[in-house]
């Protein structure tokens, strides 16, 4: 996420018992409230202008681990995600079924609604998760890494 939480991931690995480090802005169960990711799907029968929206959740790598959220399909992220690489985002199984009904969601591409924001690749489905008690329905999620070109900016 930025060279401070790089510095407290190497420190706490030392210590005894720990068995996996990772970070996200919102965690599941939390009163705070998921940022609202505005996104366009390249290539599905709907137009690609259509906005379409999901929770999105800020995460680091060993996210899914650490949690125990399995991750069915695909991967977790690694350091070539950054803002270097392709660009990648993981989705819940919600999120999968709704717009890739019988389909694989893996290699699809995205585009959320940031400034200058390319398109990302699904890399990962994740089991679904309850970040509000009160959710009758889990909603559609998506998780992305910090882009490295804001890590920076918070490392101040």
């Amino acid at each position: 996420m930025n060279a401070k939480f790089e510095q407290l991931r190497e420190r706490l690995a030392l210590v005894p018992g720990v068995q996996s480090i990772a970070a996200g802005e919102i965690p599941p169960l939390s009163a705070g409230s998921a940022y609202e990711y505005r996104f366009t799907i390249a290539g599905l029968g709907s137009p690609e202008k259509e906005i379409l929206t999901a929770e999105g959740f800020p995460v680091s790598a060993g996210y899914f681990k650490t949690l125990r959220i399995p991750i069915f399909r695909g991967r977790d992220f690694q350091t070539r995600d950054s803002a270097s690489g392709p660009g990648a985002v993981i989705i819940n199984e919600t999120m999968a079924r709704r717009f890739w009904a019988g389909k694989d969601a893996l290699g699809s591409l995205v585009r959320i609604n940031l400034m200058n924001e390319r398109p990302r690749e699904i890399i990962g489905v994740v089991g679904d998760v309850r970040h509000d008690r009160f959710e009758r329905e889990i909603p559609v999620q998506m998780y992305s890494e910090v882009p490295a070109r804001l890590r920076s900016s918070a490392d101040g």
